[in-house]
């Protein structure tokens, strides 16, 4: 019985890459000199004038929608969070104390900002909040009336507008057409959806996959059901139930996703993705081919496209698709491992390895790379080459089953007497996996506790 190439995962793997494109997040990092010609601005950290325990989440939601929508104006520069907390330091304010004129101006130049945004805010019944807003230029010594806004909490993202464009305004910074048509899909959710999904956010780690995964889930899903257009909570959904191995919800949210939202950045893709995590890789190719025909030039995109045809058994596309996605990226340990994969499945070992090599040169942490390079010394009679490739992978990931099935199928005619340890490791760690199920009785029957059936070699 033969372990197949480890590509399980690379899906997920690939999906959790473009984590960092949700239009939430910052907007790329421009060269520095593009950086300084854009005017910057700092948040101040928003007070509360009126603190009661019911409203404690209110400030950090109110810094977030703020920080949210001045980020749809690609052509100001926002002071992160961390960098504006820093600056604050030197301006001795105790915290929920609001800034003063000379503060906001010591914490400005601190922050090297060309505008300083005090927000205070008072919530004046159950639905209804007061937002005072005072812009401040550090380098000016001109006072700006304080700018007063009432709305219902659902409709604060309206009002950020108005802030953000009176800032521009302040700063005489021309906004361009596209940057007010951003700022006009601000209002298309709610604020309590909104600060949902920041707590959702807040929860885990959307990178790293960190956190509590399921409560973030159970945000997010009451976000999209009292706004089912929020495209940026179902992007968000629909990641982490990738993430968690619900390839079905996945798919369920991305295909909303694209019909409510069809430009939407990786929407394709991703939907391409949970398609293939399904099983259904004539659909994963259809998806993925429209997300490649909006962006060409995606070296991973073409990567899933391979993958997609790979799974079909269209080895010719696949190579195709990875010549120019290895063009594109020819670093990626991920698109090298693709290339040996598709290589294998022709027979092309000797090609394989070459592409495993690779794959393993550009990232030497890489577990599969290190797993199918010892695969493809298997197939070329390498058996020395085959185990030292092996046990490199070992030391990546210790708990990498079907490492010790192979090692195992080694070690039972090399006598060292090794095999058993290998077989009973690979059970340890295999046994409640579902696709791994053959080759467990495989190992089983290795060990003489399983029925008895011819054992096939890799």
């Amino acid at each position: 019985m033969q372990p197949g190439p480890s590509h399980r995962g690379l899906c997920l793997a690939s999906a959790l890459v473009f984590l960092a494109l949700g239009a939430l997040l910052p907007p790329p990092l421009q060269a520095e000199a593009s950086k300084k010609s854009k005017p910057r601005v700092a948040l101040a950290p928003v007070v509360d004038l009126d603190p009661k325990p019911a409203n404690t989440w209110l400030p950090s939601a109110i810094h977030r929608g703020l920080a949210y929508t001045f980020q749809k104006l690609s052509s100001i520069e926002l002071l992160d969070r961390k960098a504006a907390e820093q600056a604050l330091k030197g301006t001795n304010v105790k915290p929920g104390r609001e800034l003063g004129e000379k503060q906001a101006r010591v914490f400005g130049r601190a922050a090297k900002a060309d505008l300083v945004v005090v927000t205070a805010f008072e919530l004046k019944d159950d639905e209804t909040v007061s937002l005072r807003v005072q812009l401040i230029e550090p380098t000016s010594d001109e006072v700006n009336k304080p700018m007063t806004v009432e709305a219902p909490i659902d409709r604060l993202l309206r009002s950020f507008a108005t802030i953000a464009l009176r800032s521009a305004s302040t700063m005489k910074h021309p906004i361009s057409g596209d940057e007010r048509r951003s700022l006009n899909t601000l209002p298309t959710f709610s604020f309590r959806s909104f600060s949902d999904y920041q707590r959702a956010l807040a929860a885990y780690d959307p990178v790293a996959g960190e956190g509590n995964l399921s409560e973030a889930m159970v945000i997010l899903t009451n976000a999209i059901k009292r706004d089912p257009r929020f495209v940026e909570a179902r992007f968000q959904a629909g990641l982490l139930a990738a993430r968690q191995g619900h390839a079905d919800q996945a798919a369920r949210h991305f295909e909303r996703l694209v019909q409510y939202s069809p430009s939407y950045p990786n929407a394709q893709h991703n939907l391409g993705l949970a398609k293939m995590n399904l099983g259904d890789y004539a659909a994963a190719r259809t998806e993925l081919l429209r997300a490649h025909q909006t962006d060409p030039r995606r070296a991973n995109i073409l990567n899933d496209l391979a993958l997609a045809a790979y799974y079909l058994k269209d080895y010719e596309a696949a190579r195709g698709y990875l010549a120019t996605a290895s063009e594109l990226a020819p670093t990626s340990s991920v698109i090298w491992n693709s290339v040996g994969m598709v290589a294998a499945a022709q027979g092309a070992f000797a090609e394989s390895l070459q592409a495993y090599a690779k794959a393993a040169q550009h990232n030497p942490t890489s577990v599969s790379a290190h797993y199918n390079l010892g695969l493809a010394h298997l197939h070329l009679d390498e058996l020395d080459k085959a185990k030292e490739a092996f046990e490199k992978t070992l030391e990546i990931d210790p708990r990498h089953a079907k490492t010790y099935y192979s090692l195992a199928l080694l070690a039972e005619g090399d006598g060292t007497g090794k095999a058993a340890a290998y077989w009973k490791k690979y059970l340890e760690l295999a046994k409640a996996d579902l696709a791994e199920q053959p080759f467990v009785a495989v190992a089983q029957q290795e060990l003489g506790t399983g029925p008895s059936s011819p054992t096939e070699k890799p």
